[in-house]
């Protein structure tokens, strides 16, 4: 679930980035999706990447859409394949933009490549979102050893002594020696 929040964000901040970035004029749609008219031309924007990234004057804004979507999947991912699921998502979101986009203003759904289109749209988007894993993967390593860095270490030995003087190498919950409890049973699964 997480990954799906992480990549519906991602596309979305992504999106509305690359507008505000390119400068774009969003086309007009009819109403009530002239609303999220941000959000539906900047996911077509994202599918023109390569002609972004060909073109001096654009390329800046692509790759920081690009790295923004990256950096938002780290924090809604872990390290290795959650990190893709998690811009798979995003380029799944972006997809669905770019064919509700295409649906508002083209005859899309009439069109006879129609189902190759929708292939090659989406397959593109996959291929696309996999350039946010620049910055991804490596916020994800980070947020990995912060977060080991910050756990407990772990204890050289275990040892329990019982006031009745019976002595354990374990952290039991009660003396089998006396019955006295040792401590309270944690409700914590780890």
């Amino acid at each position: 679930m997480k990954n799906a929040l992480g990549g519906v964000i991602g596309a979305l901040a992504g999106s509305i980035t690359l507008v505000l970035l390119l400068g774009a004029t969003p086309p007009t749609y009819p109403s009530p999706f002239d609303q999220i008219s941000y959000l539906l031309s900047g996911a077509r924007l994202l599918l023109d990447t390569v002609p972004g990234f060909t073109s001096v004057g654009t390329v800046v804004p692509y790759v920081l859409s690009w790295l923004l979507i990256g950096v938002i999947a780290s924090i809604f991912s872990t390290r290795g394949w959650n990190t893709v699921r998690t811009l798979l998502w995003s380029s799944l979101v972006s997809g669905l933009l770019v064919v509700i986009s295409e649906a508002l203003l083209n005859d899309f759904w009439n069109s006879p490549s129609r189902n190759l289109d929708l292939v090659v749209l989406f397959g593109q988007m996959a291929t696309f979102s996999m350039i946010a894993l620049l910055t991804a993967y490596p916020l994800t390593l980070i947020k990995e050893m912060a977060l080991r860095k910050s756990e407990d270490p772990i204890p050289d030995r275990v040892e329990t002594t019982c006031e009745c003087g019976a002595v354990f190498r374990s952290n039991p919950l009660i003396c089998s020696e006396c019955g006295r409890i040792l401590r309270e049973k944690s409700t914590d699964p780890a």
